[in-house]
């Protein structure tokens, strides 16, 4: 027979095997291709970072990849086709610490699918060595509204470096790649108009044309006879530019080679803000600037030294954004204009309002039971921003959690289980960059309870310690009443029986006694005919008749209301 404690270890487990299996049957992976490449040292190589969400919709990923800097150093980092088009953070790398990260997002319905292209990395080899691609700190929220972490693994890649070029068994030139330290993708603006380009040669190139032109197809002219493999350029124009360049090999010219260069300078023009406020009191700016080369690309609002709000312009350089205040009265707020190089404007406009936007917590439970989480959803004054979530227990301890707000400005919150029964209260502070606290949501008080198993164990207990006592009690009572009319009526049928015989016998004895007088009767009367009775002996006669029925009725009653 299995024990009590048995059946709940397992249903515990069954619980847990379903919740791990289903809840891990669809599930993320981030992966990088090739996972496998053989290059020479000071080639370069292309590395693709995408995501496999296995049939889940998902908005979000972010994640640090890290290389051994040492052998390997990032040259260029593309985004221009990935899935994501918000990005919390622009893709960026460092070479110092070997290391490059992302954080980007895709709005509604999301985005599914098993090669889901986030960005593209190109690496340099620097030495003979295996160098090894890897994620760290990684992250891929599924699009449920509750930015839930789907991730179930990371695939890296392997890049064998090897010392000294191939051998190519073929009459025909290889073809080389142009890269640029200044300018790493050809898709993108920069505001830097010194323009450093480099390259790989193969060891029998014996010349090199390059040209710096208007055109994507133009051939190179300028000759150099002794082959270089790099080439700054100072101060050029801002506008779109194409690098060419190809070698000289065994007589043979290679297939020439482009780069393109986007080159913007001058800051965004033109540029208004205008406040409006609603019937609610609330602030919204309208943002407009020009930008004739690279475009504008979003606005910054910062209103009294706190985090800026970023809001990505439209084609025509326009935005609005609702600004949130912590507080009423006078703000100065700052509004900043990108253009897509980076190239910035700013403007100062002062702000007074009444109404104060609030840190808001949404829903939460006012009771969970103990080994239970606690779920909670609120609004922020802005969307990407860092939240901290305070949650203090009946001894005063507090635990501190840190989450972010996603881009419609909400936030979830799903605690560890909580260990023990009574009363926590919980909130959240947004906090700036300097980790002081600019908003804070209403604390809230949630009770936890003890389990329902032990709360029905515990009022079954208590039950059973008053009906144990009466229902023997009861049982008690109930085989006195029993017994007392077992006894009653034994104690009934022998009177019954007593009192019928009683009266069997007194009918009989009367009828002997009625039947000797009725005979003295007789006798008397038969003497009467020879002598007159005297009046007293008729009198005596008639009397002691009527007093003897008297009696046997009497006697007869009385022993019916005995049976009775």
């Amino acid at each position: 027979m299995i024990s009590l404690k048995n059946k709940k270890y397992i249903l515990i487990f069954s619980l847990f095997f379903f919740l791990f299996v289903f809840n891990k049957a669809e599930a993320a992976t981030l992966y990088i291709k090739p996972s496998q490449t053989e290059v020479s040292v000071g080639n370069i190589v292309n590395i693709q970072i995408s995501v496999d969400t296995s049939g889940k919709v998902i908005n979000n990923a972010e994640s640090v990849i890290q290389f051994p800097k040492d052998l390997l150093e990032i040259i260029s980092l593309d985004k221009t086709s990935s899935i994501f088009s918000l990005w919390v953070e622009d893709p960026s790398f460092s070479n110092n610490i070997g290391q490059a990260t992302f954080n980007g997002g895709v709005p509604n319905p999301g985005f599914q699918g098993g090669n889901g292209k986030i960005i593209s990395i190109t690496f340099r080899a620097k030495k003979v060595g295996v160098a090894s691609i890897i994620f760290s700190n990684s992250t891929v929220r599924e699009n449920d509204g509750l930015g839930t972490d789907i991730l179930s693994g990371n695939i890296g890649s392997e890049v064998t470096i090897v010392s000294g070029l191939k051998t190519v068994q073929t009459t025909e030139i290889s073809d080389f790649v142009i890269t640029s330290s200044s300018h790493p993708n050809q898709n993108l603006w920069y505001n830097k108009n010194d323009v450093d380009l480099s390259w790989v040669l193969p060891k029998s190139a014996t010349a090199v044309k390059t040209l710096l032109g208007a055109y994507k197809d133009s051939a190179p002219t300028v000759y150099y006879d002794s082959p270089i493999t790099s080439k700054s350029i100072k101060n050029v124009e801002d506008g779109t530019w194409y690098f060419h360049a190809n070698y000289l090999a065994s007589g043979v010219w290679s297939k020439v080679q482009h780069y393109k260069l986007q080159i913007d300078t001058v800051s965004p023009t033109d540029f208004r803000v205008e406040s409006q406020k609603d019937d609610a009191g609330k602030i919204t700016l309208n943002m407009k600037a020009g930008d004739s080369l690279s475009g504008v690309d979003h606005f910054t609002v910062v209103a009294n030294s706190d985090q800026p709000i970023i809001v990505k312009s439209d084609v025509n350089g326009e935005a609005s954004v609702e600004v949130p205040f912590s507080r009423a009265g006078e703000h100065s707020v700052t509004v900043t204009a990108f253009d897509k190089a980076g190239n910035k404007t700013d403007t100062k406009i002062n702000i007074t309002t009444d109404f104060v936007t609030e840190l808001k917590i949404d829903s939460y439970p006012a009771k969970i039971r103990v080994n239970e989480s606690i779920e909670v959803s609120g609004t922020a004054p802005y969307p990407y921003r860092s939240l901290r979530v305070s949650l203090k227990n009946s001894d005063n301890v507090i635990e501190v959690y840190k989450i972010k707000s996603d881009s419609y400005s909400k936030f979830y919150f799903n605690s560890q289980p909580v260990s023990s029964e009574g009363e926590y209260v919980l909130w959240v502070d947004m906090l700036k960059e300097n980790g002081e606290v600019s908003f804070s949501s209403e604390k809230v008080k949630i009770f936890a309870e003890k389990p329902l198993l032990l709360q029905i164990g515990s009022y079954t207990i208590g039950l059973m310690k008053v009906l144990i006592p009466a229902t023997i009690l009861l049982i008690i009572f109930l085989l006195i009443v029993l017994y007392g009319w077992y006894k009653f009526f034994s104690l009934y049928r022998k009177v019954r029986k007593e009192s019928t015989e009683a009266e069997k016998i007194t009918t009989k004895s009367f009828e002997i006694l009625r039947k000797d007088i009725s005979n003295h009767i007789a006798k008397l009367k038969r003497a009467g005919s020879n002598r007159k009775l005297t009046e007293e002996e008729v009198g005596f006669l008639e009397q002691f008749e009527e007093e003897l029925e008297d009696a046997e009725n009497i006697i007869d009653k009385e022993i019916k209301d005995i049976t009775r």
